[in-house]
């Protein structure tokens, strides 16, 4: 069982924009992933995987406000993509 403690909100909203921020960052990896084997080439490419990693660590750090423990908050992150 894992216990957070949680800034200025109730456990079930902090949990529930916890899960959801793990969603985005599995879904912005995936497709940063399929950048990689899309369409586009040269820049269009680096810039659509580019803006999906910058994303990623958007919602990383809002992952980290909520948990308050930085390396709590990479280990439920590298759990989520694996």
């Amino acid at each position: 069982m894992v216990v957070f403690r949680v800034k200025q909100k109730g456990i079930l909203m902090a949990m529930s924009e916890l899960s959801h921020l793990l969603n985005l960052i599995e879904l912005e990896q995936q497709a940063a992933q399929s950048g990689f084997n899309g369409l586009a080439y040269g820049v269009s490419q680096h810039e659509f995987i580019t803006a999906r990693m910058e994303n990623i660590g958007r919602f990383a750090s809002r992952v980290e406000a909520i948990v308050e423990d930085k390396d709590e908050a990479a280990r439920l992150i590298v759990e989520r993509l694996k």
